[in-house]
């Protein structure tokens, strides 16, 4: 089964961006660089790079294949393989997978003639008509005979040729394509992605795709390049009030039965999903489900819903034991040990830095163990909505967390309605949703969460939708 999604890109955070203070740029020429702020931005982001002599030349021109670069990073850091655009003129250009993946979004075009012309001059108006699209803008309306002259008067009223210098029928020199871009950022804020099912875990593939538990019609899915499809389980005969009943059957992959799939990890050259009201893990692996049966576990104990799961470099696969209150450790050779217990209700797990993080839902904290010891990262035990000191923030049964490289901990405070940030002994919140205002958006219940890349995406588990944010 596949279905076709509104592809999204959240820039919620680019707000936080577009009011700091521009880095000071350091290439030869920065001096003559108009737009700074702008420049520094796409610097920061990754999008625009200098030239192989240091320099950043400011008014050179910019090319399609480089905008498509551009475009093409702005809109997913991490990069990976898309199918071809099938242009004649690109299978062996240097920009072929920025312009297979613009193309795969529907973001550009050809020349209608079968060729991209990737190394000619790209004009604003072009240039514009991309970032429109990109926005969620309806391109049939920059199409046609007036094409030129609708999207032009659609840049201007969203604010894209602001500070551009040049004429939006001129090449676009590198300053201008880079303030054109920056301006675009606000195009593309607060937008979602539809997936049109609940979900509150996810994994992100080698090639970028993504795998999501798919919470109400008990499967795993696969997002890839757009497109929704079935990557394990298969969707049951519904109850009385329309929602698959699930089940427990092991084999190939798509005639598979999951109970409540929660979370997805690697593991194994495949992925673990915790089936929580199955009370057992699972493996897809190679096309098949197979249940985990760890050795080793006490006698008589056995997962009481198992949620949060989290893989290390060493091998081991960690399992929240939620209802039993623990954390287990899984080898590779199926050992299993319990590594913390005399927990509250701990659900999501992110292993990061030789640690692992655990937002201990039940007790409104986020935990640390390293070297069998637990310490607590944030919160003051009480169920609340505060920021400040890590020791005194209050948050509302987290369920989920990640780690980036520097430390920066993210989590989804469910019942908050947020994903906050703790960083630096403090705690704040990025993103919210105003509980007073039901029609104020999302999230509603974030949950799974995943770093890519400079990306944080969000399960907003309510509402079937995926948030992706720049941090």
């Amino acid at each position: 089964m596949k279905k076709h999604i509104k592809t999204w890109i959240s820039f919620t955070l680019a707000a936080l961006l577009l009011a700091a203070p521009a880095a000071a740029l350091e290439f030869t020429d920065s001096a003559s660089i108009t737009n700074q702020e702008a420049v520094s931005a796409l610097v920061e982001l990754g999008v625009i790079s200098g030239k192989p002599d240091g320099s950043f030349d400011p008014n050179g021109q910019v090319t399609r294949a480089e905008l498509a670069k551009m475009l093409s990073l702005l809109l997913e850091p991490r990069g990976g393989q898309y199918p071809a655009a099938g242009f004649t003129d690109t299978a062996d250009s240097w920009a072929r997978q920025y312009i297979d993946h613009c193309y795969s979004l529907k973001i550009i075009a050809g020349r209608g003639d079968g060729r991209f012309d990737p190394e000619s001059a790209v004009t604003g108006t072009e240039a514009a008509k991309m970032v429109l699209v990109a926005g969620g803008r309806d391109p049939s309306g920059f199409a046609g005979a007036a094409w030129a002259e609708r999207t032009d008067t659609a840049a201007k009223a969203a604010g894209l040729y602001e500070g551009v210098a040049t004429a939006p029928g001129a090449p676009l020199t590198r300053d201008g394509a880079a303030r054109l871009l920056y301006n675009g950022l606000k195009l593309l804020e607060d937008r979602t992605v539809e997936l049109g099912f609940t979900t509150s875990g996810i994994a992100v593939m080698p090639d970028g795709s993504l795998l999501l538990t798919d919470t109400f019609s008990r499967v795993v899915r696969r997002v890839q390049n757009g497109e929704v499809s079935l990557y394990a389980g298969s969707v049951t005969a519904a109850d009385i009030n329309g929602r698959p009943v699930g089940g427990y059957t092991d084999g190939a992959a798509g005639s598979s039965a999951f109970q409540y799939p929660w979370a997805i990890v690697p593991f194994l050259g495949g992925y673990a999903v915790s089936d929580a009201e199955n009370n057992v893990l699972r493996l897809i692996q190679n096309g098949q489900v197979q249940t985990l049966n760890p050795s080793g576990m006490e006698d008589g104990v056995r997962f009481a819903y198992p949620t949060g799961l989290a893989s290390a470099e060493d091998g081991f696969l960690y399992v929240s034991d939620t209802h039993n209150g623990a954390i287990r450790r899984i080898s590779a050779k199926g050992e299993l040990t319990t590594v913390a217990d005399g927990l509250k209700d701990p659900m999501g797990l992110c292993w990061a830095g030789g640690s692992l993080y655990v937002a201990e839902t039940g007790a409104n904290r986020i935990l640390r163990l390293k070297d069998g010891k637990l310490t607590v990262v944030a919160g003051s035990g009480e169920e609340g909505f505060q920021d400040g000191p890590a020791e005194d923030a209050d948050f509302s049964a987290p369920q989920c967390v990640a780690v980036a490289e520097d430390g920066t901990v993210y989590v989804s405070d469910t019942a908050n309605s947020a994903v906050r940030r703790i960083r630096g002994g403090q705690v704040d919140t990025i993103l919210t949703r105003d509980l007073a205002d039901p029609e104020s958006g999302h999230p509603v219940s974030p949950a799974g969460l995943a770093l890519v890349g400079g990306r944080l995406y969000v399960c907003d588990s309510f509402t079937g939708t995926l948030l992706v944010l720049r941090v």
